[in-house]
């Protein structure tokens, strides 16, 4: 039997709208901690983005490589790490040996020789992040293949070179076909042309498990084994606003059903959308969030104007990331063009009151007219 975690996308240093998220991947850490000194396990997958950056700051990188590490390492459970498209390699690189005597077991680039790690009695193949144009050194495929069905050739070579084991798992940070992503993931990773179909590697029914990331949502994938990604350790921007958030405890055992349990983390700061206008903004509601707000106004002109100021200079402006203008839709202006001729500035404001749902300010009108007196005399 073997017992391990299964944790998705950490994103250590990520700011949002220049606050920093730290704190909430700290704090998603130490109750991975906590979990693991109430139920032992022979070790813990983490299955790339571990940062944010490719230079992480130092606070990011002393929560990765201090805190967790040496809790870790405290309670003699290794660890298995594989990078994502968010983490950089020479970065990784520098701290790729001293890890081992933390028992921390680095895989930083895809490759065609170095990709097993034993424990006890389990091998588990680690994929990191494979780029375009790395598939393209890293495979001797000349055929016009998709990046997609390089991919999956590669896996399923790497699978069947491996050495078989009791138990044998892939750890790999890529977007899957079917996959439900949140858009919170860099959109040019996890278009059609990256999404790999675990369906077309064959070896993959030699598995016992895949632990994925990349993706932010917690999903199981469909497939010939248990595949699943555990998604982000936080909310990470408010593309995720509501979901809640999970780790996988894993437990293996021969000729008997794999046992996944989603372990839900608690979050530290909440993110959510408020839309207000003048009539309906309550500081309160604003007050009541256990976190961050993305605050959306839909009023006229003035009134947001006047919105803005109140919630900038008000107590609660620490909670606001973010305040956004609501858009209205275009007006349905139908144009008299010899009306334009004749008084530019009369349909002018027709267009400002469809627009906008107000009349011409008229400092606005006055500047109006100054600037067509200019340009009709301007000289030839």
């Amino acid at each position: 039997m073997t017992k391990f975690l299964h944790i998705g996308d950490i994103h250590a240093g990520k700011t949002l709208h220049n606050k920093s998220r730290n704190d909430d991947a700290e704090y998603a850490i130490s109750q991975v901690i906590d979990f693991v000194k109430k139920e032992p396990v022979d070790f813990i997958l983490m299955a790339g983005d571990i940062f944010d950056q490719y230079n992480p700051d130092t606070e990011a990188t002393k929560i990765i490589f201090d805190f967790m590490v040496r809790e870790l390492n405290d309670l003699k459970i290794p660890v298995v790490m594989i990078t994502g498209n968010h983490d950089g390699h020479s970065f990784f690189e520098g701290y790729k040996t001293l890890a081992k005597y933390a028992n921390m077991h680095l895989f930083v680039k895809p490759s065609p020789d170095d990709f097993v790690i034993t424990i006890k009695d389990t091998n588990i193949i680690c994929v990191p992040y494979i780029s375009p144009k790395f598939i393209v050194r890293l495979w001797e495929d000349n055929s016009s293949a998709e990046y997609a069905n390089k991919v999956e050739n590669f896996i399923n070579a790497l699978i069947s070179k491996a050495p078989r084991n009791t138990f044998n798992i892939l750890l790999s940070h890529m977007m899957v076909k079917s996959a439900k992503p949140t858009k919170s993931e860099r959109e040019a990773s996890i278009g059609e042309y990256y999404a790999i179909n675990l369906d077309n590697i064959n070896n993959l029914k030699n598995l016992d498990y895949v632990a994925l990331g990349h993706v932010h949502r917690y999903q199981k994938i469909p497939t010939t084994t248990d595949a699943y990604y555990t998604g982000s350790c936080f909310q990470i921007d408010f593309n995720e606003e509501g979901q809640e958030k999970y780790f996988n405890f894993v437990v293996l055992e021969k000729h008997s059903t794999n046992k996944v349990e989603k372990i839900k983390l608690d979050t530290k700061n909440q993110l959510k959308t408020i839309k207000v206008d003048a009539k309906s903004l309550n500081i309160e509601d604003i007050e009541n969030v256990k976190g961050y707000v993305r605050v959306i106004i839909d009023d006229t002109i003035e009134n947001t104007r006047l919105l803005e100021s109140r919630l900038t200079s008000e107590h609660i402006a620490s909670k606001i990331l973010e305040i956004r203008r609501n858009v209205f839709e275009k007006p349905d202006i139908q144009v008299d063009i010899n009306k334009i001729r004749n008084n530019l500035v009369d349909f002018y404001e027709e267009y400002y009151k469809a627009k906008y749902r107000e009349d011409l300010p008229e400092d606005l009108k006055k500047a109006f007219v100054e600037l067509q007196y200019k340009v009709e005399h301007i000289e030839e």
